[in-house]
């Protein structure tokens, strides 16, 4: 499975945090429906090119991308 999730008016260490787990390839977890903890998929960022490149104007200090996320299982979820 693969997911697209965009960003906007993401932070500088938000920013830099994606872009550090983008960069080392680390697991993460991710979950369509807050409320159900027990449904989580883990995934890796999966984008070709830094996914947080584009500041947003007029905000000097914020952060737009988009996240491309590939589950590293064949859809089975993970409890």
């Amino acid at each position: 499975f693969a997911w697209q999730v965009p960003l906007k008016y993401l932070t500088d260490s938000e920013a830099g945090l994606l872009t550090f787990w983008w960069r080392n390839q680390f697991p993460l977890a991710f979950t369509l429906d807050t409320s159900d903890a027990a449904t989580v998929q883990l995934c890796r960022i999966v984008n070709d090119d830094n996914p947080v490149r584009k500041r947003l104007r007029p905000y000097a200090d914020h952060w737009s991308g988009a996240l491309t996320l590939e589950s590293l299982y064949d859809g089975r979820l993970v409890l």
